[in-house]
């Protein structure tokens, strides 16, 4: 990974994530269905995991604490739930980031404590070598 885009995709993150206050002030966009997110999350565990994320994660749009973008529990039966907020992820490319950024924390869960720690950053470049972010950055 070449360290000059890898500080390029941090200050990006970090502006995302600045502007997410500024978002959740606007007008709320019609929230996607939770087939259609179910089918996003179905076509990325299949191009970047080869399926091999739970098919069960469900996936809702939600509201969380101001300047969360995202969230991903796991309830007491083992299924995952990922609740993108509703302000911060009206933009399209953003909320793909969120789904990813997510997804990464399922892949690695059983792996660190940390939830940002070296396997989850390690699995969020494995997602950027395959080409995850290309038209996203």
């Amino acid at each position: 990974m070449n360290p000059r885009t890898l500080g390029k995709r941090i200050v990006i993150g970090a502006g995302i994530l600045a502007a997410c206050s500024v978002w959740a002030s606007a007008a709320p966009a019609p929230k996607p269905s939770p087939a259609f997110l179910a089918r996003v999350y179905a076509g990325l565990n299949a191009a970047y995991w080869a399926g091999t994320l739970p098919a069960s994660t469900v996936v809702a749009i939600g509201t969380l604490p101001q300047g969360i973008m995202a969230n991903t529990t796991r309830d007491a039966a083992g299924v995952f739930h990922i609740t993108l907020d509703a302000g911060c992820n009206i933009i399209p490319n953003v909320a793909r980031l969120s789904f990813f950024h997510e997804m990464a924390h399922i892949a690695t869960w059983e792996k660190e404590f940390n939830p940002h720690g070296k396997y989850w950053r390690k699995e969020m470049h494995r997602l950027a070598d395959a080409g995850a972010f290309d038209e996203i950055w």
